[in-house]
Parts: structure tokens; C-alpha cells; sequence
């Protein structure tokens, strides 16, 4: 089971060169595919109920961290340690099968990494005379800027509680740095500091200079999308997959990607990104012939890997060869120019976390963004989700 429909993107254009691949390699495997397009939630559910059920395929693609604890935690899931030789994790990138261990047990093999980076239209900044911003303080004064002129600075798809989320994750991190974000999400943490009001209010400081649609939490990520390509609005903060929506669209040529702004005052530096590898493939652990279908199955997250990259739909989490420069998504290639010099990576919090937390934790987004809550709200709610 995967999320790439034929036609429906980058990722899916990669996916299919990938599985005729691997059939080139491995011409006495048969693959019976069943796709779902992941734009909302429908996919997730379906693998949990199938989970549920004891009805997953023998291959099945899915998200690290806390989303497929339960799947491992149930036997549901193959644990690849007995199958895995240290020449095949010396291929991947350092770091990127982390969100795929439990207890130490690897169950995942990383497919490529997205981190989350700031899309502008430098057409329409140039319009009005501003600069791209690199702080925060830039970024409040270039929302009210845009604003005066008429134009809703940020696009964001707000019925998707996750997006918002994304930004009270991003705004936390850099405040607080990487590497404590990554102690809360491992528990031993606390998320009642001063760091996470400090984000929460900052959040609130955008919302109050207009930085999003007031209409905006009815909005799908799909409709978001199609805002910023139409251009509605002249920025947009996502995941780098979507340069290759960007790159398949009319205005290519006048969107630069860059790192979300720095906060003055905060303890991460703009080099630690939102995101990394949280995507990967698992195996039924009730499989027929293990051996071999982990045979097909890492070759298949191998290949997979860099057709994301030349294919411009994402970042690799396998090293490669590739000539980067070649890539025709210039979008892409600047991010991982931005992202190969990284110094710390914390993992989307709703796939990093347990489903209940995550889902809670999305939830207090929402509330935070519609005014429901306050920060000081949003914080206590959270400590108790992370408890």
C-alpha cells in the first residue's frame, strides 16, 4: 500500500520509475499496488483499521515516530535487525533511521527526508518594495506591509489541523532549539518552560498582523496549494515536497525558497530544521520468505531515494551519487543546499508523537489559531497532552 496515485505529483512520477526497477531487477516478483492519495487522513485510517483487523499487506508505507508505535508494539510489524548488514546502513544518510527504531529495534528504512522551509513569491515582494525576511521581527513588519496593500500574506490549508501545527512546532524550535523540542517529544522534557509561551505568543503575534486568511480554517492543504501558485498569497510555509508542485506550476520562475526566520533572543539557530525522515515502508511481520521480500524491499527504499531526488520531489535519505546540479526542480536542489549544512532536525510533532497526543496537540493548535485559547492555555493544554 502506498500514497501516490499515477499522475498525482512528483512523488508519484519517482514511485512508478522506482517499482519498474525494481520488477527490471526482480522480474519473478509480482506487486498487486493499492493506492490512496494522503491530502487528509484517509490513508491513516486505513491502515489503522487494517491493523486493527490483521489485515495489512506485506509491504505498506507509513510514518516513524509515534504514529506506528501501536503497529510495532502489536507484532504487527517486522523488525529488520536480523536482516540488516551494516554495509546496507553505511548507505543511508547518518541520522535518518532514527524515527524508525523502537527499543532500539530497527522496523523501517528511511525513503527520503522533507523539512519544512519558507516559499516566497519574490515577483510579488518585489512588487511592493520588500525584502524576502530572515527574523522574526521582518517577518511581523513584511505581514503588515503586505497587508496595508491588500494581499493576505500566508496561505495556509487551516482545516488541516496538522498545518497549523506546523507552525507552533516551527515558531518552538526556534525559540527553544532542536535539541530540546527533541526532549519533549522523547518525554523527558518539560513543555511548561518559557520557551513554549514565548512561541505560543509569538503564533498569536502573527495571527494579530494579519499573516493568514480569517477564512482560512475552512481551507484544505490541497486549497492552500492552489492559493500561493495562484498567487493570492506571496508566501507559503510547507514541507520541501511541495517544491514540485511550485516547479509544475506558472510561476516557477518567480518563488525562492528559504529558512524559516531566526527569533531573536532564541536558542535555534536557522540552520535546525522542521521535518526530516519520517517516511519509510514496513513489513507485515507475518510475511511469506522474509528474507527475500527485504531483499526486494531495500532496494526498493534505495531506488526509491534518489528517483525522489532527480525526480525534484524530495530530499534523499540514502547517499547517492547523483548530480544534484542536474535536477530540474531548482527549487529542490536550494533546499538541499540549505539542508545539507543542518545542524538539528526535529520530526513533524503529529507523526513524531503517539496518536492520541498528536492528536490532542493538533487540536490545541486549532483552538490557539481561531483565539479559542489563549497561550498561556495553550501551554498548560500541551503539558498535560505530553505527560
Amino acid at each position: 500500500w502506498h500514497t501516490w496515485p499515477e499522475a498525482n505529483g512528483g512523488t508519484a512520477s519517482a514511485f512508478a520509475k522506482t517499482i519498474e526497477d525494481v520488477q527490471a531487477k526482480y522480474p519473478e516478483v509480482t506487486f498487486e499496488m493499492d493506492a490512496v492519495a494522503d491530502s487528509g487522513d484517509s490513508y491513516k485510517t486505513k491502515i489503522k483499521t487494517a491493523a486493527a483487523g490483521g489485515e495489512l499487506p506485506d509491504i505498506f508505507f507509513t510514518w516513524g515516530g509515534g504514529f506506528s508505535d501501536a503497529f510495532v508494539e502489536g507484532g504487527k510489524v517486522l523488525c529488520l535487525d536480523d536482516y540488516t548488514t551494516q554495509e546496507t546502513l553505511d548507505r543511508m544518510i547518518s541520522g535518518t533511521t532514527d524515527f524508525f527504531k523502537y527499543n532500539d529495534k530497527l522496523y523501517g528504512y528511511p525513503l527520503r527526508a522533507n523539512v519544512g522551509v519558507l516559499f516566497c513569491n519574490k515577483a510579488m515582494f518585489d512588487e511592493v518594495g520588500l525584502a524576502i525576511p530572515t527574523t522574526f521581527d521582518e517577518l511581523l513588519e513584511v505581514c503588515k506591509a503586505f497587508n496595508e496593500k491588500g494581499t493576505v500574506p500566508f496561505a495556509i490549508g487551516a482545516k488541516n489541523l496538522s498545518d497549523i501545527a506546523w507552525w507552533t512546532d516551527q515558531l518552538t524550535q526556534r525559540i527553544a532549539g532542536a535539541d530540546y523540542v527533541n526532549q519533549i517529544l522523547a518525554g523527558t522534557a518539560t513543555y511548561d518552560c518559557p520557551e513554549t509561551l514565548a512561541a505560543a505568543q509569538a503564533f498569536t503575534d502573527l495571527i494579530a498582523a494579519g499573516a493568514f486568511d480569517s477564512g482560512a480554517s475552512a481551507m484544505s492543504r490541497d486549497e492552500a496549494y492552489t492559493l500561493f501558485t495562484s498567487e493570492i498569497n506571496p508566501m507559503y510555509f510547507c514541507g520541501s515536497w511541495y517544491c514540485s508542485n511550485v516547479m509544475n506550476s506558472e510561476i516557477a520562475d518567480k518563488v525562492v525558497v528559504t529558512k524559516f526566520p531566526t527569533i531573536e533572543g532564541g536558542k535555534g539557530a536557522n540552520t535546525e530544521f522542521l521535518g526530516g525522515a519520517d517516511q519509510t515502508f514496513m513489513i507485515n511481520s507475518n510475511v511469506k520468505n522474509p528474507e527475500k521480500v527485504v531483499e526486494v524491499y531495500t532496494y526498493m527504499c534505495e531506488r526509491l531515494s534518489e528517483n525522489v531526488l532527480m525526480g525534484g520531489a524530495g530530499l534523499p535519505a540514502w547517499k547517492t551519487d547523483a548530480d544534484v546540479a542536474s535536477i530540474d526542480n531548482k527549487l529542490l536542489a536550494d533546499v538541499y543546499d540549505l539542508y545539507k549544512g543542518s545542524t538539528g532536525v526535529s520530526l513533524w510533532w503529529d507523526n513524531a508523537l503517539l496518536a492520541e497526543p498528536a492528536t490532542n496537540h493538533m487540536d490545541a493548535a486549532g483552538k490557539l489559531f481561531l483565539g479559542g485559547i489563549t497561550p498561556e492555555e495553550f501551554v498548560k493544554m500541551n503539558t498535560e497532552i505530553m505527560q
